[in-house]
């Protein structure tokens, strides 16, 4: 019997599909990028056990007030950025990944997701600072946010929010930590 090249070339391709199928949970496997929530749980984790004392600044349009201060809940001050996560579903096939010597930045291709741009630099190895941009926007608001951290030295979170037929709500938060 003779065996056609098309029939074996689609045979060989159909086989080869099935290795891309979806795992045992019906996701289909895709890139693993850097785990942004489990960094910031383990600093939540050293933060809690170190305690270190905090200048922290709250900023709301005109008003700001400032307090030297031991935080009693880092997982709430710090969740915005543990919220962030490139492994995310809707980001796959969206991010754009350019690296250089100690910083790694990610943009986003489809405008559609909140997620603008993430950069990280890193010291030998170890990732020392986050700066994250996401612009979220529908008919009724639109919210920009802007969150920073620096390893051990400062945090910092930006976020205005426009909502339709009202004013514009600024208000930042900053972390000094010593």
């Amino acid at each position: 019997m003779k065996v056609r090249p098309a029939l074996f070339i689609f045979g060989a391709a159909f086989i080869s599909a099935g290795c891309n199928s979806p795992n045992e949970e019906g996701f289909e496997e895709h890139n693993t990028f850097f785990d942004i929530p489990t960094f910031f749980e383990q600093e939540i984790i050293t933060l809690k056990k170190n305690n270190p004392l905090v200048l922290k600044t709250v900023y709301t349009d005109d008003f700001s007030e400032q307090k030297k201060v031991h935080l009693s809940d880092w997982a709430i001050e710090l969740s915005p950025f543990t919220n962030v996560d490139l492994n995310t579903p809707a980001y796959q096939g969206f991010i754009h990944k350019d690296s250089l010597a100690g910083k790694v930045e990610y943009t986003f291709t489809n405008d559609k997701l909140d997620l603008k741009k993430i950069t990280i630099l890193y010291q030998e190895k170890e990732p020392i600072a986050f700066e994250i941009e996401k612009i979220t926007k529908n008919f009724l608001y639109e919210t920009t946010e802007k969150l920073t951290y620096k390893k051990d030295i400062m945090y910092d979170i930006q976020k205005n929010q426009k909502v339709i037929l009202m004013d514009e709500n600024k208000y930042r938060i900053t972390g000094q930590m010593n």
